[in-house]
């Protein structure tokens, strides 16, 4: 009897570690894989019991950010420790996040993406998400090979079906912020630069830094003061940059310029005066058929005492004649060596000077030329743009953007930052950067080079 009752008692000993077993395989088993994209990638694994049981740093960025002691924590306590971090590392720019994300699984998405928000706006910064909901298997194949997230592989691929003319490539080195702005302006950078707006930009080396006051982080410098900082919000009206109107939706600019004459010539040349004309010409802008034939060379002058000219060229000298003759094959003149002079004037009828020592110097005198009317044969755009009636147009768009406006209370600046003129702080000691094109980095001044972005 005692036997069968340790028995029973074995049993349910058994059964209740295996229950606590599975109920913690349950748990740990990964319920979710988030994939996400600001500049650092990363994937997340969640468990059942929305604790974190692993992540995986995609780039080199995202190195520089999560570590082992992440592990088990709660999704508040990593996204919170993730947000730090990438502010800490500038990976924010103008108060706003823009996050790309991707699940797969079936636990409560919207809750990660509130704990993400929460996380970034409980420090004054903005989030966007974007979520990439159908990842297909060329998605994960371009990912894999490009060691990129698919959800990242995903928006790629879809801008570029849209912009045929920017390759793939040119974009796997682009942060998220930089392909939405490509998607929505056409604008694009190619690869190892960065897109900032209507620019391009790149690091190419280091300078030195220096000390000096600058505002306290969540504040922002106006008119030499440190004002509280928010991110403005984004409005429902639709609103263009300055030199757009908008237009059915679509941020238009006109550029106008005026029908270029298309001439020829039946005699001469088709040039502009002033190609061929000294500077200060009249007319100097104007086309003709410039008729060669009648020019006249430039008459040589000696103006110096003691030049002569012997068959058309100017000598310096006299010298004495040494062992009775001259250097160099120099012409002996009563009794004097005599060498080319290197500083010959030549004149034109005009009074125009030329001098082949200093370069300056024609065969034929421009205003001995003959200057002919062309004849006008047609009128023409100049590049890129094309005739609207009288005139040529070159047309530019843009996407639409929101509009942006500041909480209550706030004033907003021209850059459309959001300050409170009301809460300051004094400036404190830091490092700051003075010489031209260089911007503070990891406490290094990096110094770029800008270009003019694409256009698709």
């Amino acid at each position: 009897m005692e036997k069968k009752r340790l028995i029973s008692i074995g049993i349910i000993v058994f059964l209740l570690l295996v229950g606590i077993l599975t109920i913690i395989l349950i748990n740990n088993r990964t319920a979710l894989t988030i994939t996400l994209d600001i500049n650092p990638s990363m994937e997340i694994h969640l468990g059942k019991n929305e604790k974190v049981r692993n992540i995986i740093a995609l780039n080199e960025d995202a190195k520089e950010l999560i570590n082992k002691d992440l592990n088990g924590k709660s999704i508040e306590e990593v996204f919170g420790t993730i947000a730090e971090k990438v502010i800490k590392k500038d990976y924010i720019e103008d108060g706003k996040v823009i996050i790309l994300i991707s699940f797969k699984g079936k636990e409560n998405k919207e809750k990660i993406n509130e704990v993400i928000n929460k996380s970034f706006q409980e420090k004054n910064f903005a989030t966007e998400i974007i979520v990439i909901e159908n990842i297909t298997k060329e998605d994960e194949k371009f990912a894999k090979k490009n060691h990129i997230t698919p959800a990242k592989a995903a928006y790629i691929q879809s801008i570029t079906k849209e912009n045929e003319k920017i390759s793939t490539t040119s974009l796997l080195d682009k942060s998220i912020k930089e392909l939405q702005e490509t998607q929505k302006t056409g604008r694009y950078c190619e690869e190892g630069y960065h897109l900032e707006g209507h620019f391009c930009s790149r690091e190419i080396g280091v300078a030195a830094t220096s000390t000096g006051k600058i505002c306290p982080t969540g504040y922002y410098e106006y008119e030499e003061k440190c004002y509280l900082e928010v991110p403005s919000e984004e409005g429902n009206e639709l609103v263009c940059r300055e030199g757009f109107l908008l237009e059915d939706n679509q941020c238009i600019h006109r550029e106008t310029a005026s029908l270029e004459e298309e001439y020829t010539c039946e005699r001469g040349e088709l040039l502009r005066k002033g190609d061929v004309s000294p500077v200060g010409a009249i007319d100097n802008d104007k086309m003709y058929c410039i008729d060669k034939s009648t020019g006249q060379e430039p008459t040589l002058r000696c103006l110096t005492i003691n030049h002569i000219m012997i068959e058309g060229k100017c000598y310096v000298g006299p010298a004495p004649v040494i062992n009775g003759g001259c250097l160099n094959g120099d012409p002996l003149v009563n009794g004097g060596c005599y060498s080319p002079d290197d500083g010959d004037q030549w004149v034109c009828p005009n009074g125009q000077i030329y001098e082949k020592s200093k370069d300056i110097y024609v065969d034929l005198c421009p205003d001995t030329f003959t200057y002919l009317e062309p004849t006008i044969t047609g009128y023409t755009c100049p590049k890129d743009f094309t005739q609207e009636e009288d005139q040529c147009v070159k047309i530019e768009k843009e996407e639409t953007r929101h509009n942006k406006y500041c909480p209550t209370g706030y004033t907003m600046l021209e850059n459309e930052r959001c300050i409170d003129q009301s809460q300051t702080a004094e400036k404190e000691d830091g490092l700051v950067c003075l010489q031209e094109n260089t911007r503070l980095k990891d406490n290094q001044c990096i110094l770029y080079e800008t270009i003019d972005a694409k256009h698709s």
